[in-house]
This record gives structure tokens, C-alpha cells and sequence, in this order.
């Protein structure tokens, strides 16, 4: 029986295609806010070595159809170009071996999947959820930790405020109030996260909620970029470490797109 050759790895860089030279003043941020305009980043990262590429996609997990139709562009583009696309989002363990006390915990609670409060706002500003909106490529793989690892790492009463849709809403008559607390929220969010962090409790949770998953979701791409390129699609929060990491293993930022999400 004739024997197929294993196929050959890329060696040869495509095209670009996220090109834009790297803004120094907004390079430890990949989410900014121009006057009433939000924008997150897209940035590349190239191994000197291998001219590997790793391309971290920001997000917020709400915006304009607008915003999530040119990153479901730009996504599709790097999956036509043999770029391997992981993206966050924690899920269900159902194949996790389970307390009878955990399983009761995680199905009494109905996790949004979104940062507590956020769903709120799109009523009122007219957005759209990236869950509901953002088109993946095909092969796209879910790189995250599970619910089962958030509960056991943070314990019920942190885990259950933290993933637990609020009873308060916010719709369309809330509007006036509702975009400049959003725009307070995006402009203001780092010097909050600084005053939060002196609560041990607050520290506990960033360091798995950022650092943990940050450092399951470089693991993963590393070893797929032995073989591909790689694109993490991550909420903003997560980018700055992500990219201090990268280049730490040597990695360097080539280029740098900024997107337009929504206008606050």
C-alpha cells in the first residue's frame, strides 16, 4: 500500500495581515478610549528564531455589530492563512469528576459567562454581546480553564459572586445614565482594579481569573506555535500580561491594528 508523506510545515511568512507600526504611548494598554470613541488592539508578536507569528486579538466583550463584523473578518482571514485560533471563555467540565456538594453548587448557579453586570448594558446602548455576535473560524479551539477549576481555586462565596448574573437590569430608559457609567468604568478601570488589590480577596481572585488563565493560555499557544501560527482571542484585561510573557520568551512586537468598538 502506497504510504502518504506527511505534510510539510509552513516555513515560508505569508503576507501580513494585521500591518500598522506599534504606538509607544498606548503600548502597555490594549484597550483606549479617544474622546467618546473605545477601541481595543490587535497585536502580532514574531519569534526571531523561527519567524513565528502570535497575533493577540484584545476584545470586549460588548460593542458595536460593527466592531465584532471586523474581527469576525479579521479572524476568518487568519484562519484561511493557517493561523490556529484559540479564544477564552470558561466552560462547563462535564466530564469532571464532581463532589455531590460541587455539582450542586455549579448547577445552581446560571453563569452569564460574562463579567458580572456587563450583559446589563446592552439594552440600554443598543450593543451587542461578543458571544452572540463574534463568528469564529473553523477549528477554532476553546483554550480555558473550566468551571469546576474557577470554584475549586477561588471557593463557593467568591466563585458564586463573581460568575452570578445580577437581579438588577438596566434598559433603554436607563441610557443617559447608563454610557457615562460604562465610559467611567473603561476609562477608570486599571486605577480601580489598584484599589481593589489591596484586599487579599481581590489579589486571590486576579491571580487566577488573569495570571492562571494567562499562563494556560501562553502554554497552549507556545506548543501550537511550534507547528502553526497562533492567534489568542482574549478580553483586554488579559493582553498585557500576555504580552510581557511573550516577550520574555523572546517574541517581538511587529504590528499593531486598533479597532473601533463603540462610541460612548
Amino acid at each position: 500500500m502506497e504510504q502518504l508523506s506527511a505534510p510539510m510545515l509552513r516555513t515560508l511568512p505569508l503576507p501580513w495581515i494585521v500591518t500598522g507600526a506599534p504606538s509607544r504611548r498606548h503600548r502597555r494598554r490594549a484597550l483606549r478610549l479617544r474622546r467618546r470613541q473605545v477601541e481595543t488592539v490587535v497585536r502580532v508578536f514574531e519569534a526571531p528564531d523561527t519567524g513565528r507569528r502570535l497575533t493577540l486579538v484584545g476584545t470586549l466583550h460588548l460593542g458595536d455589530a460593527r466592531y465584532y463584523d471586523a474581527l469576525s473578518a479579521l479572524l476568518a482571514d487568519l484562519g484561511a492563512a493557517g493561523t490556529a485560533v484559540h479564544y477564552e471563555r470558561i466552560r462547563r467540565a462535564d466530564d469532571a469528576e464532581l463532589t455531590a456538594d460541587e455539582r450542586r453548587r455549579l448547577e445552581g448557579v446560571e453563569a452569564s459567562g460574562y463579567p458580572v453586570g456587563l450583559d446589563a448594558f446592552v439594552g440600554a446602548l443598543g450593543l451587542e454581546l461578543q458571544g452572540e455576535r463574534l463568528a469564529l473560524p473553523a477549528g477554532a479551539r476553546n483554550v480555558d480553564v473550566t468551571d469546576v477549576e474557577l470554584l475549586r481555586a477561588l471557593g463557593w462565596d467568591r466563585y458564586r459572586r463573581l460568575v452570578e448574573p445580577p437581579s438588577v437590569t438596566i434598559d433603554e430608559r436607563s441610557a443617559s445614565v447608563a454610557r457615562p457609567a460604562l465610559r467611567f468604568l473603561l476609562k477608570h478601570g486599571r486605577a480601580i482594579d489598584r484599589v481593589r488589590a489591596l484586599s487579599s480577596r481581590h489579589r486571590k481572585v486576579n491571580r487566577f481569573m488573569i495570571g492562571e488563565r494567562n499562563r494556560v493560555a501562553l502554554t497552549e499557544a507556545l506548543q501550537e506555535a511550534a507547528h502553526h501560527d497562533v492567534a489568542l482571542v482574549w478580553g483586554t484585561a488579559h493582553l498585557p500580561g500576555l504580552a510581557r510573557a511573550l516577550r520574555r520568551h523572546g517574541y517581538r512586537l511587529r504590528a499593531e491594528r486598533w479597532l473601533q468598538v463603540c462610541v460612548l
